[in-house]
């Protein structure tokens, strides 16, 4: 079994691990050994580092000015030190970016970038980082509560922002449904030649479950593959599954190499919403 990539390139063998912080990570064969499958998931995180310019969301398109609420993140720590990372978020109020916590676990400050494309990193949003509690490294996987909350220093007033789906938002839309999502991101598209983009891109991606053991209740199983939408891939980590302009979900695990769908972490359930609205509008 491939060893199991997390937090932007720590790679862990196919046996037990640990990250940084010493959660122990089982394997992705333990996890899910009553699954449909023994799909690899790794998180969508790009270093700041690779920032050439290419496409992002695979096989998706340039955003242009469609989902302006959706903006890089860069972190530092509680020393200011500044951490290799990129994660995408989205705007959910005047004065919070909605984003996973994979991206903050670490992370104290944080800058947020609206522009469709970053050409430099100037005019940003500060922000302090806020990581659901709960998350453990995804070693509690699929109870990950993969969600943070960026909120600004001072408010964003010239973007309309994205809303929260309510409770039980996609229990509606079951395996096989044709409605269509929209996933935003700035992360990679050229993954052999290691290149993460600088722009907003997005693509279309249906449900493929909600209701398998790996899932939980936590987690939306999408799809993403050429021909049916958008993939996400590293980079594309905390950015919006959008149904209009309605947040279902935020981008978490992705299949190994970027080929195919992902997984996204649901916002739809009492538990997410909590964390989310613990902090003022």
């Amino acid at each position: 079994m491939p060893a199991l990539s997390l937090f932007s390139g720590i790679v862990l063998p196919a046996g037990l691990g640990h990250d940084e912080h010493g959660h122990t990570l089982r394997s992705a064969r333990e996890r899910h050994k009553h699954a449909e499958d023994h799909l690899v998931f790794v998180a969508l995180v790009a270093a700041l580092a690779l920032a050439v310019p290419a496409s992002a969301v695979q096989f998706g398109h340039p955003d242009g000015n469609d989902h302006p609420y959706v903006g890089v993140l860069a972190f530092w720590d509680s020393d200011f030190n500044f951490i290799n990372r990129r994660c995408t978020g989205t705007l959910i109020s005047p004065t919070k970016v909605l984003t996973a916590a994979h991206c903050t676990f670490d992370a104290t400050y944080a800058m947020v970038f609206f522009d469709e494309v970053v050409s430099a990193p100037v005019g940003g949003v500060p922000g302090l980082a806020h990581t659901e509690p709960r998350f453990d490294g995804f070693a509690s996987f699929p109870a990950s509560y993969d969600l943070a909350v960026v909120t600004l220093l001072f408010p964003v007033t010239t973007i309309a922002h994205a809303t929260l789906a309510p409770v039980g938002y996609l229990d509606t839309l079951r395996k096989g449904s044709h409605t269509s999502f929209d996933i935003v991101g700035y992360g990679v598209q050229d993954l052999k030649a290691g290149i993460a983009a600088r722009a907003r891109h997005a693509g279309e991606a249906r449900i493929v479950n909600i209701e398998s053991s790996n899932l939980g209740g936590y987690n939306v199983r999408l799809t993403g593959a050429p021909g049916t939408g958008g993939a996400a891939c590293f980079g594309d980590s905390g950015g919006p599954v959008l149904h209009g302009t309605t947040v279902v979900a935020v981008q978490s695990l992705g299949k190994d190499h970027c080929v195919g769908g992902s997984l996204g972490y649901r916002t739809d359930t009492a538990d997410s919403l909590a964390f989310i609205n613990s902090f003022a509008p």
